[in-house]
């Protein structure tokens, strides 16, 4: 990086003052090295985990393993979302009860709807993934 600081006057730019604010210019040349650097780690670490795996659906499957707790925060929260959109359904028919003008009735249809989808969703998913296709 090449740190530059200027002062008040626009056109006066000098290396080094107290009390002004730096401009840093970044320098692309070591930003590409890192890129470099990084590219070759990740082809070392992959070809270091083909050797090791028998074979390359090993090391996919290796590769897809921290995957796994993703899946169950994304399960945790659609559940969630589930129970909050069935209990918020709850609520805005008691609301459209007391006031029918105020609140539609498709308010708390549409909350319901969108509970169950979100709670059936998951449990969807793993069920078309584990089923056996017979042609």
């Amino acid at each position: 990086m090449v740190d530059v600081a200027q002062l008040v006057e626009p056109r006066i730019v000098i290396p080094v003052v107290v009390g002004s604010s730096p401009i840093v210019h970044p320098n692309f040349g070591t930003i590409k090295m890192y890129k470099k650097i990084t590219a070759y780690l990740a082809l070392t670490f992959y070809f270091l985990a083909a050797q090791a795996a028998p074979s390359l659906g090993d090391v996919s499957q290796t590769a897809l393993e921290p995957l796994t707790g993703l899946k169950k925060i994304m399960v945790a929260i659609s559940v969630i979302a589930g129970i909050a959109f069935l209990m918020g359904a709850v609520i805005q028919y008691r609301d459209h009860r007391k006031n029918p003008m105020q609140v539609t009735l498709s308010k708390p249809i549409v909350y319901f709807i969108l509970g169950v989808i979100f709670i059936v969703i998951p449990y969807a998913a793993d069920i078309s993934s584990s089923a056996k296709v017979f042609l």
